[in-house]
């Protein structure tokens, strides 16, 4: 990096005394500026060291302490004023000043030509750009290399921490746990919080541990709830400003992790709908299937409803980032979603507890029962089972512990078979219940779904053709036309109350028991 005032002034061959400010010896000087005019803070910036021969220096100690004042808020790094060229001395008041200010002031011997310093200053400035330079080409090489090798985000943040200087980890930003369930969370980061004041780069933000130690942080903007933190390593030299470059490369880097996840997700999603279309069975379908997407001998269903589907997406990735097996797929607006379960880290319990920490806004979930992997169908059942019944029965039945309850744990329904609805406890019942009252409406027919949207639609609108015809964008003969078909597919007539009573039953239990989404 660029030379701090210190180096400057230790600098054997230029012979510079210092006069004041030593509490800014640590400053770094990145550029030399040489100025007599009486205004020379309108012609430095931040880290410049001012040269002068001093005919611009007040010589009483109110303009000395103005001219001081003035330069410290211009940013200056030190003051450099010529030995014996006739320049006022400064006073005893603007040398305190420049003490408690920690503007470092120094004496130029004669016939030290202030090209020396400036040539100093700009030697160290060029070997510390070269070495960035040298930094970022191997930063991002290191990317070309990871991709090339295959490897995994903990040796390559360990990496990427090596050559910039810093230890480093990517955390989510709700919660700061590491960004893979298999990196074990850093003992620096322990009690993280924020600082009111940014570096002084002006690039990362400041935080504080529990050690009192300073950790700088900075978000990876391609990645969404994704950032850094890195911490200085003793006795290395560090440059923050390569702290860019790490955060776009560990970008770059988990960009490429996603797309891999999203290949192997779209392979995932193939099984789940083939066993969903077969009625649950395996057909077609590896032995080891479960265990090729990382799922267990036992799962639990999961449906996923509300929100966006950025929001469901963003669920399943923070899932899987806190180390939840899972496989998913769309349907009807809902995800559905196989967890793995009977693992001891995915124990009921715990499984319950990582879905409700990543569970954030209006999203909705139904969690069914475990089970082997061959009944994965019944288990997604179940969680349809759940949501359905915690929106029938609604607010009015919610107790007062249920309203002192987070939103996420009133927004996850676990499946429970003793809690009957409608007098049925499980999915199961009421599908019986189902094709009892209307079996030849559940074929996967167009026309049949056709006809059952129909039903639907017309005991939603107090059986009244027109407006049912109104609700499908129909006229008012076609929907008369598909209630008499529907009347002679299921030999009953809608006049009917008793008939009427039991259709309108067994749709409300079709939809609860995931019949809109399985069949």
């Amino acid at each position: 990096m660029a030379i701090t005032v210190g180096d400057l002034v230790d600098a054997p061959q230029l012979g510079l005394t210092l006069l004041a400010g030593r509490a800014g010896l640590g400053g770094t000087a990145n550029w030399a500026h040489t100025c007599d005019l009486p205004d020379p803070w309108n012609w430095v910036g931040d880290g410049h060291v001012l040269l002068t021969n001093g005919p611009s220096i007040p010589a009483d100690a109110a303009g000395q302490k103005d001219l001081l004042s003035r330069l410290h808020q211009a940013g200056i790094a030190a003051i450099g004023v010529g030995a014996d060229m006739g320049a006022a001395g400064l006073v005893p008041d603007a040398l305190r000043l420049a003490d408690e200010l920690g503007v470092p002031v120094f004496s130029v011997p004669y016939p030290l030509p202030f090209m020396a310093i400036a040539q100093t200053i700009a030697e160290a400035a060029s070997a510390a750009q070269a070495r960035r330079i040298q930094t970022t080409v191997k930063l991002y090489s290191r990317l070309t290399d990871a991709s090339l090798n295959s490897v995994g985000l903990r040796p390559f943040t360990q990496a990427i921490g090596r050559l910039i200087g810093f230890e480093c980890v990517v955390v989510d930003s709700n919660c700061l746990h590491p960004w893979s369930p298999a990196i074990d969370p850093p003992s620096w980061l322990k009690g993280a919080s924020p600082l009111a004041r940014r570096g002084s780069d002006g690039i990362a933000s400041l935080w504080e541990n529990d050690a009192g130690e300073v950790l700088h942080s900075l978000p990876i903007q391609t990645v969404p709830s994704c950032m850094a933190f890195f911490r200085p390593r003793e006795r290395i030299e560090q440059d923050t400003t390569q702290l860019l470059h790490a955060a776009s490369v560990l970008g770059a880097f988990l960009g490429q992790q996603h797309h891999s996840s999203v290949q192997r997700n779209r392979r995932a999603v193939e099984f789940v709908d083939r066993i969903l279309n077969e009625g649950g069975r395996t057909v077609g379908v590896p032995d080891d299937w479960t265990a090729e997407l990382g799922l267990g001998r036992t799962v639990r269903g999961a449906v996923i409803q509300g929100g966006s589907a950025d929001d469901q997406d963003g669920l399943v990735h923070r899932l899987q980032r806190h180390g939840a097996g899972l496989a998913a797929t769309m349907r009807d607006g809902r995800l559905l979603c196989i967890l793995r379960a009977g693992a001891d880290e995915d124990s009921s319990d715990h499984l319950v507890e990582k879905i409700r920490h990543c569970m954030e806004g209006p999203i909705q979930i139904g969690l069914g029962s475990e089970v082997s992997s061959t009944a994965i169908r019944e288990s997604l059942m179940e969680g349809v089972w759940a949501l359905e019944f915690a929106q029938w029965h609604g607010g009015e039945h919610c107790s007062s512990a249920d309203l002192q309850q987070t939103e996420s744990e009133r927004n996850l329904h676990v499946f429970t078979p003793h809690r009957t609805w409608m007098g049925f406890g499980r999915p199961e019942q009421g599908r019986a219940f189902v094709h009892e009252v209307f079996g030849p409406l559940i074929a996967k027919d167009p026309a049949i779904s056709e006809l059952r949207a129909t039903l639907a639609a017309y005991l939603e609108n107090d059986r009244s053709p027109q407006r049912t015809a109104t609700a499908l964008h129909l006229h008012r003969q076609t929907v008369n036309q598909r209630l008499k078909k529907i009347e002679h597919a299921l030999g009953r007539e809608l006049r009917s109350t008793e008939t009427v009573a039991q259709l309108w039953l067994a749709l409300r239990l079709y939809r609860a028991s995931g019949g809109h989404l399985f069949d």
